[in-house]
């Protein structure tokens, strides 16, 4: 065990803060086991769960800095993870809308029965078409290699069978999937603006 190893959360948060690297490879490696069981338990299932972690690390890295009790460490980075998951939820629940209600739309087209349309409120309807459409347009608006994988992931393919259909290291499908999400979030929020 090296030394490092043996020092506490507060300790290494503030040889990150310090700019120490390495401190924040030692607060990954003693929390990644216990946030990927705590965001599988959560998600039930693994490459969901494998997202939760690496964003919550995105997250920590980037806010690490407003930690105001270094000494609660493994609090605050939970409850990031449980944001984490929250949003991922709610994210779901909307593309699950919009995808129902496309699916309907094109019901609706083929049958020419506009009465399965009438009982939604038209406000929620155009407000979920709308999002579809920001999404779609976000969806292009992405470098391809992010795009690909984000349909591939969409569609239902874990993270090992994207990296052995595309020829990469589950590393670089993991890293460039966060990124991925990270860009389409921020394109949907500026074609929302």
């Amino acid at each position: 065990m090296q030394a490092g190893e043996k020092s506490s959360d507060a300790e290494l948060v503030r040889q990150v803060l310090e700019g120490d690297k390495d401190a924040f490879s030692l607060l990954y490696s003693r929390y990644e086991s216990p946030l990927l069981s705590f965001a599988f338990n959560k998600m039930r299932n693994q490459e969901d769960a494998q997202d939760i972690v690496q964003e919550t690390f995105i997250d920590i890295s980037r806010n690490l800095w407003r930690i105001k009790k270094p000494e609660k460490f493994a609090n605050w980075m939970f409850r990031i993870a449980s944001q984490i998951i929250a949003r991922t939820y709610r994210e779901r629940q909307k593309l699950i809308e919009c995808l129902s209600l496309s699916r309907d739309a094109n019901e609706a087209e083929v049958s020419n029965d506009a009465a399965m349309l009438a009982h939604r409120r038209d406000e929620q309807r155009q407000e979920l078409v709308d999002m579809r459409d920001r999404l779609a347009r976000a969806i292009e608006q992405l470098p391809d290699s992010e795009r690909q994988l984000l349909l591939l992931r969409l569609s239902g393919m874990s993270h090992k069978e994207i990296a052995q259909e595309l020829g990469l290291s589950e590393a670089v499908v993991n890293n460039r999937l966060a990124r991925g999400r990270k860009r389409l979030k921020s394109l949907v929020l500026k074609l929302t603006e």
